[in-house]
């Protein structure tokens, strides 16, 4: 597989219709094993990638060249979304399938005393006083007035 042919297949995936865009980052984790390849066998770098990405069709919203900075920071992106989707392949099953609804009285626990009986709460005034007894008073240095 050529470069400007797997730069085709990623603009054919990315514009949906015209107008219309997927996001490429998401796109690239499918041919993300195809660009390694290819970045591997050919020993090209990410500008020439961009090149044949714009050579193919696609710009940046903006309508300027596709540019590297911007392909290095999708591919980034398309590598953390592959290496969560490898990490919990049980999430994606989970998000697939359709909610289980659980009435709220099997949420509930079984009824249990508390392990330890709640202390009653001080009155504001006993409160205070307690601190202030257990603070201890700031030392004041006496100001030196003898000045020589």
């Amino acid at each position: 597989m050529s470069v400007e042919r797997w730069a085709r297949k990623v603009v054919a995936a990315v514009l949906i219709e015209p107008g219309e865009r997927a996001p490429v980052d998401a796109v690239l984790v499918d041919f993300l094993d195809e660009f390694e390849d290819l970045a591997r066998r050919t020993k090209l770098k990410i500008p020439a990638f961009a090149r044949a990405l714009t050579a193919a069709g696609l710009t940046l919203a903006s309508g300027a060249p596709y540019d590297s900075a911007t392909l290095r920071t999708q591919l980034s992106r398309a590598r953390s979304k592959r290496r969560t989707q490898q990490a919990r392949p049980e999430d994606r099953t989970l998000l697939a399938s359709t909610p289980t609804v659980v009435p709220s009285e099997r949420l509930r626990s079984p009824e249990r005393k508390p392990v330890h009986a709640p202390r009653p709460a001080p009155a504001d005034n006993e409160f205070v006083l307690m601190k202030l007894s257990q603070s201890r008073p700031r030392r004041i240095r006496p100001l030196d007035t003898d000045e020589a």
